[in-house]
Order: structure tokens, then C-alpha cells, then sequence
């Protein structure tokens, strides 16, 4: 209830409970002090009934009914009198005119004086009926002893007029009061009505702060203390502002992207912003500390699936040099699907639009806005619409990694809410995946060949703890084809080793593009090289091996005008399936190219039991 409505209902109530408590004391007043008038007044007309009745029977007339009217005409107010005689008068000179009435004969009996008030049809009556007794003088005609009871006097007095008066003045005090209380509540009504607009703007002012506005002012036009009171609360406003918008602006000066809305709860968006800066610097502190790159995209992935709760998105690493774009993973999909978007983007970076552009795509702004998203026909079965929205990541002045993010049409609203805070997350996330990416890169050319482009031995020592691992734990099996040049040393002999060196980067390119991005070419040692092939089909390795030695053979070189070919031999090994040791069938893959350099070179041969090395095979 608001307090205008109080302080009238507060003065509404007063008023009515001084109504009724004037009204109560005026006719418990008016009872008790014309009781005590009239009990004053019946007792003087009963002893003046008493002293006529004491002449009469002196005088030897004993009519009461003469002495009643006589009595009525002497007695003002007097509405009727009457003399009843006791036992002893009715023994000696008759029962009377009058036979007791119920409150006579309770008087007769008790011997003491009463008196009530009778309330009639024709208005209020008091009643005061007193007894007489024997006195020396009544002797003289009674034949009883001195204070024996000889009658009643029952007088009744009319006070119609005096109550009709008393409610007169009752209604005459009822309406001074009410007038009174009605110009006492004006009165208190305008000294209120400053306080309850003090209270009112306060409360409009408090309102909106807690809202989040702190541009609502008061009224300072008062000089008293509700002035001084608007003035404080105004200052208060003024300096919860300014400091809000301090706060906002430092921290969203320090944001990529701003996490509130222009028309948002300053509060909410303060403290979003400032818990959104908290966790994207404590998410970056966390990453800073993981091993490697790998580790960064792993938090990374829960972070949107578990912290953010995002059921589809996609994180692609690009490779500017090679003009690729790496999956580093795919959540969401379907049994049996690889990616989002369509497989072009892996080999040909530029098919994204958000990596060719280095601008945000969203399909809000145009429905087929990328022609390289598949969400839609990849979902088509389940009969959803998807939407998508791909963010860029930059990384020393190049796009480093593209996020994608796939939402249904009823999450719109709830992902627009999220981008925000996901990207900032990952403005923070940058540096360090920039950091941790350049000293892979650093690490990467101690395991490559510089000539090649290839992984080197030194990786192999250090990758195969990782590689047997993960073929422990998928249960499939791994191909190894050793491969080598024939007769490259003739090559260098004949035509340099600058030709040499191009046979080698021939021979590296045809291998590293026969094989899957998931799969490992590595330089082994001069014109030797090892192929990993992960999750590999025996069928499917030795159709791979064919196709590797076919390219070379059909590929032409040329020096000086010169054209000429090479060949290749390969030996094929499967790990565990040869042996449950890697480095055994490492060595089972270089046995089984020996065996095909001695029985003609330009071949592949599977590794099969009882196959010996010729160390002294030629090269």
C-alpha cells in the first residue's frame, strides 16, 4: 500500500474511532448523569409523596388516588405515581387501589429502594420506587409498632425530552468533530504530501537503479531537510554512474567483443563484463600452463561443450603456407559424417568465407551466405534447419584458426547471447595459441627435413610412443611401406646432385599426396623413406603402395634437355599384425624392400614370414 493511501486511511480510521468513542462516552455520560438527576429527583418526589401521604392520613383521608393526582400536579416531569400499600396498611385500612407489581412486590420484600429505566414505545422512563416505615407520628393512626414497612411509593419520570436532547448535542459535538478531522486531515494531507512525494521519487529513482539506471533524478526545489534528502540522493546517482560507466568502459575497452547491449542493465552488464574478463584471464592462465597445442584445443572444446553448452561447432587451424584448412574437431555430427562444411575447405582454404574474407560469416545476415556449409544437407534426414556463424581468429596479422558455431532456429536468441562472451574468450585464448603454435612450428623444423618438407627420423623417435598408443587403443592396424629410389646414386653420378636433390623432392611430394592428412611421410635417410598409413586395410595399403611407385614411374625428369625416369621399390609391413613390436616391423618393411630391390627393384613387396635381409644388396 502506498503511503498516500496509508495516511488517508490512517485519517479515515482516527476520525471514525473518535466518532465512536464521542458517541459512547456522550451516552454512557448521558445515562449515568440523568441517572444520579433523576434517582436525586425520584428521591425528593417520593419523600414529598411520603410527607402528603403522612397529612392525609393525619387529616383521616385515606383516598391515594386523590393524593396521587394532587402529588402529580406538585412534581415536574412526573409521567405517574403510585401508592401501594404494605400487608400491615392492607390488615387496617384495605388492600388499596393499586395491587404491587412484580417490582413493587420484589421492593415490598427486600424493604429497599430501586430504581431502572424503562424503555416504551413513547420514549424512556425512570422508575424509582422507595418504601416507607412507621415513624412516631404514624402511630397515631396505624395500629403497628414504630419501622414497620407500611407501603411503596412507585414514581416514574418522563426523560424522552432529555435523551432527545442529549442526542442533539451528540450529533451537534459528532458533526464539530467531523469538521475538525476533516480540516485536520487536509492540513496533515499537505504537510504529507511533500514526504510522500520525496518517498515516491525516491522509490522511482531506487527502481531504476536497480535496473541498471542511474540517470533518474529528484526534485531539488525544497530548502528543508526532503531538499537536502533529494540533493544526497542525486549525488548518489551522479557518483554510482560515472563509476559504473568507468568500470564498463575500462573493462570493454579491454574486450574484442563487447559481452552487453547498449539498453542493458548497467549493473548485469558491469558485472558480466567484469566475470567474463575474470574467467577468459583465468582460462588463458590455464592454457598458458598446458603441454602443447593439442592440449590448448582440448580445453578449448570443453570450454564450448561443457562451460557454454554448445551442441554443434566446428575448429579449423589454417595453414597459409599450403593454403589448408586442418579440422581440429567436428561436435555434433552424425554417425559416419566428418565435417560441417563441405571437405573442399581442407584442401583449398579459401572455399571458407570467413578464412578468404577474415570477417565474421552468419548466416542471420544471409541464409546460403557460404557456399561451403553443408549443416543443412548433412541434417537434411532429421528434418532440422541449421543455422551457422563462423568467427576468424587472427594470429600475428593472419587468421590463425576459424570457429564455427551451428545452431538450430529456436537457439537463435540463446547462441547470439553466448557469441559474446565465446569470443572473448578466445581473444584471450589467441596469444597463447599463437605462442604455443610458433614453438610447434620451432619444434616441427628440428623433426623435419629442410629439403623435403618431410618429417625426419627424429620425429619417428618421438611420435611412435603416440603412434603405438593410438593403435593400442583403437584396435586397427598401422602400415609401414619403406620405400627407396632405385639406382638414385646413379642419378647423382650421372646428373649432379642438384638433380639428385630434385628426384628426392619429386618423390617426397607423389608420397606426401597419396596419402590422408591423418597419415606420416617421413625422410628415413637419403633416398629411403618411411610411410605411416593409420587405421589402414591390408588391401587397401598395397593398393596405395601400387599407386605411389606407378606415379613415380610415369613422373619425367629433365636435365640439360635430358629427360629420364625413376623407379620405386616398397616393402610392406603391418603393425601389430607382424609384430607386436613397432621397431620389429620397421625393420620386417625394410626387409621386405630389400627382398624387392634384389628380385628386380620398381615393385612392392608384402612382408611375408621367412623373408630374409641381403645386407649386401645393392642401392
Amino acid at each position: 500500500m502506498r503511503i498516500r493511501a496509508k495516511v488517508s486511511l490512517l485519517i479515515v480510521l482516527s476520525t471514525v474511532a473518535m466518532v465512536v468513542m464521542l458517541v459512547g462516552i456522550s451516552l454512557i455520560s448521558f445515562r449515568f448523569t440523568s441517572l444520579d438527576n433523576e434517582k436525586e429527583h425520584g428521591a425528593l418526589a417520593s419523600e414529598l409523596a411520603r410527607n402528603e401521604l403522612l397529612i392525609s392520613f393525619l387529616a383521616g383521608d385515606y383516598d391515594h388516588e386523590k393524593l396521587e393526582k394532587h402529588i402529580s400536579t406538585h412534581i415536574p416531569d412526573l409521567y405517574g405515581i403510585r401508592i401501594v400499600r404494605a400487608q400491615a396498611t392492607a390488615d387496617q385500612f384495605g388492600a388499596g387501589k393499586h395491587e404491587p407489581n412484580d417490582a413493587e412486590r420484589a421492593a415490598l420484600k427486600t424493604g429497599t429502594s430501586t430504581d431502572r429505566l424503562i424503555e416504551t414505545d413513547g420514549g424512556v422512563k425512570y422508575q424509582y420506587i422507595t418504601p416507607y416505615y412507621a415513624e412516631k407520628a404514624c402511630i397515631q393512626c396505624h395500629s403497628v409498632n414504630e419501622g414497620t414497612l407500611l407501603g411503596l411509593v412507585n414514581i416514574e419520570l418522563d426523560l424522552t425530552q432529555q435523551r432527545a436532547d442529549a442526542m442533539t448535542t451528540t450529533y451537534v459535538l459528532i458533526a464539530a468533530f467531523l469538521i475538525f478531522a476533516a480540516m485536520l486531515g487536509y492540513i496533515l494531507r499537505q504537510l504529507l504530501n511533500p514526504i510522500v512525494a520525496t518517498a515516491t521519487a525516491m522509490r522511482d529513482v531506487v527502481a531504476h537503479a536497480k535496473e541498471g539506471k542511474f540517470s533518474e533524478r529528484m526534485d531539488e526545489g525544497r530548502n528543508d531537510e526532503l531538499g537536502q534528502v533529494a540533493t544526497q540522493t542525486n549525488h548518489l546517482m551522479e557518483t554510482l554512474e560515472q563509476s559504473f560507466g568507468t568500470i564498463i568502459r575500462e573493462v570493454e575497452s579491454m574486450e574484442t567483443h563487447n559481452v552487453g547491449g547498449a539498453d542493458e542493465n548497467l549493473l548485469i552488464r558491469t558485472v558480466n563484463s567484469v566475470k567474463t574478463m575474470v574467467a577468459a584471464v583465468r582460462f588463458k592462465q590455464t592454457i598458458e600452463e598446458d603441454r602443447n597445442l593439442n592440449d590448448v584445443y582440448e580445453r578449448i572444446f570443453h570450454a564450448l561443450a561443457d562451460h557454454f553448452q554448445v551442441k554443434r561447432f566446428s575448429l579449423y587451424e589454417v595453414n597459409h603456407d599450403k593454403q589448408l584448412m586442418k579440422m581440429i574437431y567436428a561436435h555434433g555430427l552424425t554417425e559416419g559424417v566428418e565435417l560441417w562444411c563441405e571437405p573442399e575447405i581442407t584442401v583449398d582454404a579459401s572455399a571458407c568465407r570467413a578464412c578468404r574474407t577474415a570477417h565474421d560469416v552468419s548466416s542471420g545476415d544471409d541464409e546460403v551466405i557460404c557456399t561451403s556449409f553443408a549443416g543443412n544437407r548433412v541434417c537434411a534426414k532429421a528434418g532440422i534447419h541449421l543455422n551457422h556463424f563462423c568467427t576468424p581468429l587472427m594470429q600475428g596479422g593472419r587468421i590463425g584458426v576459424v570457429l564455427q558455431v551451428i545452431f538450430e532456429n529456436d537457439e537463435i536468441e540463446e547462441i547470439q547471447k553466448k557469441l559474446p562472451y565465446i569470443r572473448t574468450y578466445f581473444s584471450e585464448a589467441s596469444p597463447v595459441i599463437e605462442s604455443k603454435r610458433l614453438m610447434e612450428m620451432l619444434h616441427a623444423s628440428t623433426l623435419k627435413d629442410p629439403m623435403t618438407d618431410l618429417y625426419n627420423r627424429r620425429f619417428l623417435d618421438q611420435f611412435k610412443p603416440r603412434l603405438i598408443a593410438a593403435a593400442e587403443r583403437s584396435k586397427k592396424q598401422t602400415a609401414l611401406l619403406m620405400c627407396d629410389v632405385d639406382h638414385f646414386k646413379d642419378t647423382n653420378d650421372t646428373y649432379g646432385h642438384k638433380v639428385g636433390d630434385t628426384v628426392l623432392i619429386a618423390t617426397a611430394n607423389i608420397l606426401d599426396k597419396a596419402v590422408r592428412p591423418s597419415d606420416y611421410v617421413i625422410r628415413y635417410g637419403g633416398e629411403e623413406f618411411l610411410v605411416i598409413i593409420t587405421d589402414a586395410d591390408e588391401k587397401k595399403t598395397m593398393e596405395i603402395a601400387e599407386r605411389i611407385r606407378y606415379k613415380l614411374e610415369e613422373h619425367v625428369f629433365t636435365s640439360d634437355g635430358v629427360n629420364f625416369s625413376k623407379t620405386l621399390s616398397i616393402g610392406v609391413a603391418i603393425f601389430p599384425g607382424d609384430s607386436d613390436a613397432f621397431d620389429a616391423c620397421v625393420h620386417l618393411a625394410d626387409t621386405a624392400l630389400y627382398v624387392a630391390k634384389d628380385s628386380g627393384r620398381n615393385q612392392v613387396i608384402r612382408y611375408l614370414d621367412g623373408m630374409i635381409k641381403d645386407e649386401t644388396a645393392g642401392t
